[in-house]
C-alpha cells in the first residue's frame, strides 16, 4: 500500500486507523492479516454523526422531530416499491416481534428490527442509511439513559403490525400516516415520562 498510494508508512498508518475509526475498515493482526473493508454499519453512521450534531448543540427533541419526518416516508416508500424479497423480510420481522418475550431488552431490539426492515426495503438507498442511522443514534440514547424502561411498552408491536399490514397491502397513504401516529405516541410518552430527555443535547459517541 506504501509503494501504490506512494505515502509514508506513518501516513498509512494514520490513514487506517481513521478508517477504523469510522467502521469502514477493520485491521486483523498476524499473518495473513491486515485491513479488511467492513459494510456500511448504521451504528457506525450514527456514531460519526452524533459528533456533529454534538457540536451544533442539537438537541433529542430536533432528533425525534427529523425522525417524525423520516420514518413515515420510509413506510410509504416500503409500501409503494414492496417486492416479494421484501415482503418476506417484513413478515419475518412482524412474526419475531409478535413472539417477543415480556422483556424490554428484547422488546427494543426487535421492534429496532422492524425499523430496519422497513428502512431497507424502500429501495432508496439514502433513506435506507439516514432513517436505520437516525435509529440507532435514538434508540442508544433511549436505552444508555435508563429512558427506555420508563417508555417501552410491548403495545408497541400493535403499530408495527398495523404499519407492516398497511404496508404489504401496498397502501402507502396509510402507511405513512400509522407510522406519524405511532411515532407521535412515543413522542408524547416521553413527554410525559421524560421531558428532561428531549430537551438534553445529544452526547457524542
Amino acid at each position: 500500500m506504501i509503494e501504490s498510494f506512494r505515502v509514508g508508512r506513518g501516513s498509512l498508518r494514520e490513514a487506517l486507523r481513521i478508517l477504523e475509526n469510522y467502521g469502514m475498515i477493520s485491521l486483523r493482526s498476524g499473518p495473513g492479516g491486515g485491513p479488511v473493508l467492513l459494510k456500511v454499519n448504521p451504528q457506525d453512521v450514527g456514531r460519526s454523526f452524533s459528533l456533529y450534531l454534538n457540536l451544533s448543540k442539537a438537541k433529542m427533541r430536533e432528533l425525534a422531530e427529523a425522525r417524525l419526518l423520516i420514518d413515515p416516508l420510509a413506510a410509504r416508500l416500503a409500501a409503494e416499491t414492496l417486492t416479494p424479497e421484501g415482503e418476506a423480510a417484513l413478515r419475518f420481522a412482524l412474526d419475531r416481534e409478535a413472539d417477543t418475550p415480556p422483556d424490554r431488552s428484547l422488546i427494543v431490539e426487535r421492534a429496532n428490527d422492524f425499523h430496519y426492515v422497513l428502512a431497507a426495503i424502500t429501495g432508496n438507498a439514502v433513506i435506507n442509511l439516514v432513517a436505520t442511522a437516525l435509529k440507532e443514534l435514538y434508540t442508544s440514547r433511549i436505552v444508555g439513559t435508563g429512558v427506555a424502561g420508563q417508555t417501552t411498552e410491548q403495545s408497541i408491536h400493535e403499530d408495527h403490525q398495523k404499519i407492516g399490514e398497511a404496508v404489504l397491502a401496498r397502501e402507502p397513504d396509510l402507511a405513512e400516516r400509522l407510522m406519524r401516529e405511532h411515532y407521535t405516541k412515543r413522542v408524547e410518552t416521553l413527554e410525559r415520562t421524560a421531558p428532561a430527555f428531549l430537551d438534553s443535547i445529544i452526547t457524542w459517541g
